[in-house]
């Protein structure tokens, strides 16, 4: 699994300097679920996740001060982790970076979190999102935090 995500970063990463990542290009229904990612970080509600995660196999996800958490989890285990996050950690602003798709159905988005972490802190993070078109819906397939 962890293959087939590096090839999805890659393939995503060629797609962008090919064809441009104009905003114009990319399919709505890409940019609508990373939208409804952030309204779920916003809200601080991690059922409104449930429609942007897969529905068989797992997410990968490598979150640092929101977690900390990394591996390979169900779309349950997604769910319960950001109930969790979302118990001390306050997600202040989400901004959607950018955004680029292929016509294979994979997909990379990277938006910056402004966050109060556990300890109380302040911080700005930033997310990658991998997303996958399955059963005709983007779903998440890994999401990984870096420091902006």
């Amino acid at each position: 699994m962890r293959t087939a995500l590096a090839r999805t970063w890659i393939a995503c990463a060629v797609c962008a300097s090919a064809v441009g990542a104009a905003p114009s290009a990319v399919d709505s229904a890409a940019r609508e679920a990373v939208g409804r990612f952030a309204a779920a970080l916003e809200a601080k509600q991690a059922s409104q996740l449930r429609p942007i995660l897969p529905r068989h196999g797992s997410v990968q996800l490598h979150l640092v001060r929101l977690g900390p958490e990394v591996g390979s989890f169900t779309s349950e285990q997604v769910e319960a982790l950001f109930r969790d996050v979302f118990d001390r950690t306050t997600v202040r602003s989400v901004e959607t970076l950018g955004l680029e798709h292929d016509a294979s159905g994979l997909a990379l988005a990277r938006a910056r979190l402004r966050v109060t972490d556990r300890d109380g802190r302040e911080a700005e993070l930033e997310l990658r999102l991998g997303l996958r078109q399955e059963e005709g819906r983007w779903v998440l397939r890994e999401i990984r935090e870096r420091p902006a």
